[in-house]
């Protein structure tokens, strides 16, 4: 089948999708706005189409009314669209049996309109859940007039088919198509590079957590825990993240203050900008793995950690929640709260023997609800559904990453 992938950029979450999709046959392209600092180009190039004269245009007055760089990019990203001929071309001559298409910015909704004009087979992908716990009436005000905003104009043009990686709990989410299914993110277990996998190097527990250098990571939150902890217990942290930007160089400036500031110089270790199968290797040399951010829509890391053996730690307003079981794999703890994140650090370092049971039941379930072969399975079922492409009965494994 012919697989046309459109994203601002191509996310290393999409590695092992695309990698699944090739290794069982499929004829791939993925079309992006930009290049993003930490991607693997190893599988496919992305189609980089830049943008059209009309938006350029627009772009130069906004910036000169808000001349930050971090607004700028979000103008960007959120309403930026390519040369619609071009772009129109491009999609009849590959000639897709179906689009996904991720979220529903100014890119997608261009491509939503184009697909339908062509007659082809589209899937919205958004990270938000298929279920929440709250329903309609509980919802702010604000946030009911973007979903009736949503409703009355982008409903319409969207499709009717949606994807999503995070399941969540409670009641269907009305932001959310009555035909959306959840299809979790997967990675494949490298069984190889797992013999290399050694634990409590130099006899302490060493923690690793990765996010780009801005706020909402919450790199402060986790190092304001490890300055606690190294008092009781003997510990390293890595922090491996994206430094690309203006906006990343002022957060991460702030995080090496504050290891400065609190003499944690010789626990704690930055690393930027790594490629991804280096990324991959870090997981093999640490212990604990920690997602402190608040609003992460993912963050396809915890999962990359579980095929490591590593337990995993995330906020309660993270999606990668749905990942961990409580108390089996890992913990969940309450967003910006301190405590309870040294809390649910504590249970896991406190006892090796529970700690590296944690990480063998991390790979079980990795093993067991998120391979690459479930996920295809899943994908054509879908696809058999909803447009009545046939199933596909042999299914093949994605490659490993070296």
């Amino acid at each position: 089948m012919k697989v046309m992938f459109v994203a601002p950029r191509f996310h290393t979450n999409q590695y092992y999708v695309v990698d699944t999709l090739l290794k069982n046959g499929d004829e791939v392209i993925y079309v992006s706005q930009y290049v993003g600092g930490s991607e693997d180009h190893s599988l496919i190039t992305p189609k980089i189409f830049g943008y059209s004269k009309f938006f350029l245009f627009f772009k130069k007055l906004y910036n000169f009314i808000n001349k930050t760089s971090r607004e700028s990019f979000r103008f960007e990203r959120q309403f930026g669209i390519p040369p619609i001929k071009d772009y129109l071309s491009y999609i009849k001559n590959f000639s897709p049996d179906y689009v996904i298409v991720r979220d529903t910015f100014f890119f997608g909704l261009l491509t939503f309109i184009l697909c339908r004009k062509l007659g082809i087979n589209v899937i919205l992908y958004r990270q938000i859940p298929k279920h929440v716990h709250k329903s309609k009436k509980s919802m702010k005000i604000v946030k009911k007039l973007k979903l009736l905003i949503y409703q009355i104009l982008i409903k319409k043009i969207m499709p009717k088919v949606m994807i999503t990686p995070i399941n969540g709990k409670g009641i269907m989410n009305p932001e959310c198509p009555s035909r959306t299914y959840y299809l979790p993110f997967i990675i494949k277990v490298n069984e190889k590079k797992l013999k290399e996998k050694k634990y409590f190097s130099k006899d302490r527990i060493n923690i690793i957590s990765i996010g780009k250098f801005v706020p909402r990571k919450r790199h402060l939150l986790l190092l304001e825990v490890v300055k606690r902890l190294k008092k009781k217990y003997d510990i390293s942290l890595t922090i491996i993240g994206e430094l690309t930007k203006e906006i990343h160089e002022i957060e991460y400036k702030k995080v090496v203050d504050f290891i400065s500031e609190n003499h944690l110089e010789g626990l704690v270790n930055i690393k930027t900008n790594l490629e991804f199968n280096k990324v991959q290797q870090e997981y093999l040399n640490h212990d604990l793995f920690i997602l402190p951010s608040i609003n992460e829509e993912l963050g396809v890391s915890v999962l990359e950690a579980m095929a490591h053996k590593l337990p995993v730690i995330c906020s309660d307003t993270a999606g990668a929640q749905d990942y961990i079981e409580e108390n089996y794999n890992g913990y969940v703890f309450k967003s910006d709260d301190v405590d309870d994140l040294e809390n649910k650090i504590t249970k896991i370092i406190k006892e090796r023997k529970k700690h590296l049971i944690m990480g063998e039941r991390s790979l079980e379930l990795v093993k067991d609800k998120y391979s690459p072969e479930r996920y295809y399975k899943e994908l054509r079922r879908i696809l058999n559904t909803e447009f009545g492409f046939p199933l596909k009965n042999k299914i093949v494994r994605g490659k490993d990453i070296e």
